[in-house]
C-alpha cells in the first residue's frame, strides 16, 4: 500500500482533525513527506485534504458543495432517531462528555448521532484541555433555550441522572 492510501485510510478512520505530527509518528515518516503526498490526493474522487497548518482532515471537493447542501438539508428535515435522542439526553445530563465516554455508555459507536446533532445545531464541540484529541460534546445555548432552561443543572432530575451516568461511565 502506498503512502497516499495510508494517509487517506487514517484520515477516514479518525474522521476528525488529525495532527500532522501524529500522522508522521504513526507512519514513521517526516511531516514534509506527508505534505508532499497529500498534494497528490487533492483531486482524487471528490475529496480534499483540509490542512489547517498543524492538522489534517478529509473534506469534500468544493464542486460537490450543492450536493452536500442537499444531503445536509435532507438530514435536517428528518425527525431525530431514538439513537440521536438518547445521545442528546446523555450529553444534556452529563453537561459535557467525550465521544469515547458516550460510546462506552451507549455500547455503540455514536459518531453518526453526534454528526447529525451537530448539523442540526443541537450540540457543539468544546476543547478538552486534558486531551486535545478528544473534545467534549456539549449542548448549544439554542438547545437549552428551546427546552426552557438556562443551564443543564436546571434540567429535571439533573443531579440524580448525572450520578447514574457517572456510574455507567466507570
Amino acid at each position: 500500500m502506498n503512502l497516499r492510501e495510508k494517509i487517506k485510510a487514517l484520515l477516514f478512520y479518525y474522521n476528525d482533525d488529525v495532527k500532522l505530527s501524529d500522522l508522521a509518528k504513526i507512519l514513521d515518516i517526516g511531516e514534509k513527506e506527508i505534505l508532499n503526498a497529500i498534494d497528490f490526493l487533492q483531486d482524487e474522487q471528490g475529496i480534499v485534504i483540509v490542512n489547517n497548518g498543524d492538522s489534517l482532515r478529509l473534506g469534500t471537493n468544493s464542486e460537490l458543495g450543492e450536493l452536500m447542501e442537499k444531503i445536509k438539508k435532507d438530514e435536517e428535515d428528518k425527525p431525530l432517531t431514538k439513537a440521536m435522542l438518547e445521545t442528546l439526553s446523555i450529553i444534556l445530563y452529563s453537561g459535557q462528555i467525550t465521544k469515547h465516554e458516550l460510546d462506552e455508555i451507549r455500547g455503540v459507536n455514536t459518531g453518526f448521532s453526534l454528526r447529525n446533532l451537530m448539523i442540526r445545531g443541537l450540540i457543539q464541540k468544546k476543547e478538552n484541555s486534558e486531551d486535545k484529541r478528544s473534545p467534549f460534546y456539549i449542548p448549544t445555548t439554542d438547545t437549552l433555550a428551546h427546552i426552557g432552561v438556562s443551564s443543564v443543572e436546571e434540567l429535571e432530575g439533573f443531579d440524580a441522572v448525572k450520578k447514574k451516568i457517572g456510574e455507567l461511565d466507570h
